[in-house]
């Protein structure tokens, strides 16, 4: 059975709220290379994972205890979501 992590005191509206403010008066290249940044890191995370580092598990603020897996399907669609999200306020942007 996996390990289970927990951050007690997290709050992910709270954190969620802390980056908008901080990310607030960035410039798009700012933006830009913070999420390279943050893609960079994830891409090294995963090259670095080994098969125990997979059966970790933790609790996700929404979803409860996920393992290692899991999160990273979180990971990837939290990206995607955010991506439409984008892509969409472009269009209205130009319209």
């Amino acid at each position: 059975e996996g390990r289970t992590v927990d951050l007690p005191g997290f709050e992910l509206d709270e954190w969620n709220e802390a980056r908008v403010a901080e990310r607030a008066t960035w410039t798009k290249e700012q933006v830009l290379a913070d999420l390279q940044a943050a893609q960079q890191a994830t891409f090294v995370f995963l090259a670095n994972l080994d098969a125990d580092a997979l059966e970790a598990r933790g609790t996700h603020p929404v979803l409860g205890e996920v393992d290692v897996g899991q999160a990273l399907r979180v990971i990837a669609l939290h990206d995607s979501l955010h991506r439409r999200d984008i892509l969409k306020l472009r269009r209205e942007m130009d319209a």
